[in-house]
């Protein structure tokens, strides 16, 4: 009795199965995948493809939707146009897709408001990038000011804020810091100018240099660095010339113009060994490195990163001793003083003559 109920339930199991595939697919195999991504940033759905070794791959165009990341899988349909023998009837791309795209967008809209909560808590949750609030108050007090000197500090203060751009992640914000930084840096540069502020100038060229490099506007960094060596030059500021030059010497190795950067690196060394000048000797030699390298000179670039460490060496070297002659001085003039101080707490001893006075 079990045997002939097992056989008949394996029977109409048999019989059945092919019937309930077809009636849910609308086709008699279950061996393909159809895959449906949407986008998250245009909004659409790239096209449909069918994945599978048969002979026959159906493609369908993409569906514009809106779209939230979310991805549909369909698993198992395989679409045989051939089937004739099918009791259903088939299925055409235009069908199907209308089918899929009705069912998507139920499910994205679904998706979307269930979603969109949390993506509004996470962006509020996010950090944000202020204007701290001394720098508002800075600006604040640019309107109440009218003494130029005064002008030019705040001014400065606000561009050496902005001057901070290297360390702000996000390339938008770093670029505004440096518009920023080349605006207040323009007032204060005219702020000094109105009473001859020298050293106001030369720092407000400097400073503009480094943010034209760093955006790559060459031509407008080598004309602030030239402006900046003229001043130097006209002070007799030895030390301010071997920098600007070692600059210029930079800017024309970027827009390769070698045979010019190595004369103004020329120049820069003789100034700096001429006047002893250790520190800035060692840039000059590093900058010789960077030149040679591009020059394709790799022993005289060895050469000169040799020398530039020799010569840092000698700095660290030299500092170090005169720490230690500092120290010892303090040491010696601490001992003298606790001579003198013991010398002085001393009593004084009686003499044999003393004693013996004092015994008669």
């Amino acid at each position: 009795m079990k045997k002939r109920l097992l056989l008949l339930i394996l029977f109409i199991y048999l019989y059945t199965f092919p019937t309930l595939a077809q009636t849910w697919i609308g086709s008699g195999n279950l061996d393909q995948q159809f895959f449906i991504t949407a986008n998250l940033t245009n909004n659409t759905l790239p096209s449909v493809t069918a994945n599978t070794d048969s002979a026959e791959n159906i493609a369908m165009p993409a569906l514009s939707t809106e779209s939230t990341g979310l991805k549909v899988a369909f698993t198992d349909l395989k679409f045989n146009k051939e089937d004739s023998n099918s009791p259903f009837a088939s299925v055409t791309d235009q069908e199907l897709q209308a089918s899929l795209l009705q069912k998507i967008a139920v499910n994205m809209d679904a998706f979307k408001a269930m979603m969109e909560p949390v993506v509004n808590d996470t962006l509020r949750a996010l950090p944000q990038q202020k204007t701290p609030v001394n720098v508002n108050a800075l600006k604040e007090q640019i309107s109440l000011v009218t003494n130029d000197t005064l002008k030019a500090s705040l001014y400065q203060q606000i561009a050496n804020y902005y001057l901070k751009y290297d360390s702000i992640p996000a390339k938008k914000t770093r670029q505004a810091y440096q518009e920023a930084a080349i605006e207040y840096t323009i007032k204060a540069l005219h702020a000094y100018s109105s009473y001859n502020d020298t050293p106001g100038l030369r720092n407000s060229f400097n400073n503009l240099v480094k943010v034209y490099m760093d955006q790559k506007k060459y031509s407008q960094a080598k004309w602030f660095i030239l402006q900046s060596n003229t001043m130097s030059r006209q002070q007799k500021d030895d030390a301010n010339i071997i920098s600007t030059l070692v600059e210029l010497a930079k800017i024309k190795i970027a827009i390769k113009d070698y045979s010019l950067a190595r004369r103004d690196l020329d120049e820069a060394k003789t100034l700096s060994v001429k006047n002893h000048f250790a520190k800035q000797e060692s840039a000059v030699q590093q900058s010789y490195a960077v030149l040679y390298t591009h020059l394709n000179k790799p022993k005289q670039a060895a050469a000169a990163l040799k020398r530039h460490d020799f010569i840092e060496d000698s700095i660290i070297k030299a500092a170090d001793a005169q720490r230690l002659a500092a120290l010892n001085s303090q040491d010696s003039t601490q001992q003298a003083k606790k001579k003198l101080y013991t010398a002085a707490g001393k009593k004084p001893s009686k003499t044999n003559s003393d004693k013996k006075a004092v015994s008669l």
